[in-house]
């Protein structure tokens, strides 16, 4: 029984978790959007998807406006699969 499974156990419907570390800053940005999805009205499963592809195709312009911060990177910083795929969310996705 992992940390997910004891937050299902304690009642939550949903738990978004990555399976690997991933950078602070990705992870900020996919946070966000996956959040103001679910304050659309999108199911969790969805939010998630949205957010994912949203990350995969953003321009390294709109990020660092976003993260308000230069960033080093090709011109879609965020689309190798490192950053996006490794979130995984456990429950029953409404």
């Amino acid at each position: 029984m992992g940390l997910p499974s004891s937050f299902l156990f304690a009642g939550a419907h949903n738990v978004l978790a990555a399976l690997w570390r991933v950078s602070d800053r990705s992870t900020r940005l996919l946070m966000e959007d996956f959040y103001q999805g679910i304050a659309k009205g999108l199911t969790p499963m969805f939010a998630l998807q949205q957010a994912q592809q949203q990350l995969r195709e953003m321009p390294r312009a709109v990020a660092e406006e976003r993260l308000q911060t230069e960033i080093n990177a090709p011109t879609i910083p965020y689309q190798n699969p490192y950053y996006w795929s490794g979130f995984i969310l456990i429950g029953d996705g409404n």
